[in-house]
């Protein structure tokens, strides 16, 4: 519980720095936002790893019924859910993540240069020339 009120309130300050970027029409705004959100989906990926290795690598065998074969077992589906659901949390930050992408391609794809042609073609720019 520590860790996880300064992580909100680090998400929460970047999300406005991106919306401000948006807003703004601002490329560098999403510097910060893409590194906590990437290093957010590596943890994600690390922790599911992680547990999936404990219990892959370490099976547990259920030939006897004592008490304590039953706690291994029920830990591994622990662990199994667990696993589901940082899967669920991994996919819709994957998600975030690239939408937010292609939102700051198509803003960069749709810089305006600075001098505006007009209908005809004909520059309308500060140079002077028609």
């Amino acid at each position: 519980l520590s860790l996880v009120i300064p992580a909100l309130t680090t998400e929460i300050v970047v999300d406005t720095v991106l919306l401000a970027g948006v807003w703004r029409n601002t490329l560098l705004c999403l510097l910060p936002w893409l590194v906590i959100n990437i290093m957010m989906v590596l943890g994600l990926g690390a922790a599911v790893m992680a547990l999936l290795s404990s219990v892959i690598l370490l099976p547990v065998s259920l030939d006897s019924e004592t008490g304590s074969d039953m706690a291994v077992a029920f830990q591994d589906i622990k662990s199994l859910l667990i696993v589901i659901i940082l899967n669920t949390f991994l996919i819709l930050q994957m998600v975030n993540v690239s939408a937010v992408v292609q939102i700051f391609v198509e803003m960069k794809g749709n810089v305006v240069d600075p001098v505006d042609m007009n209908d005809e073609g004909k520059c309308c720019g500060p140079c002077g020339h028609e």
